[in-house]
């Protein structure tokens, strides 16, 4: 559970959870702010 944490707020997390890529293993929330800070 300690990896929804790189999520800042529960909906994130939440959604986290529900769009969990298998082929990264990252969570797409996640993913979408490492994007956005590049």
């Amino acid at each position: 559970m300690t990896e929804f944490l790189a999520c800042t707020n529960v909906k994130e997390a939440v959604f986290a959870a529900i769009n969990y890529d298998k082929r990264t293993k990252k969570h797409q929330c996640c993913m979408k702010k490492v994007l956005l800070n590049r």
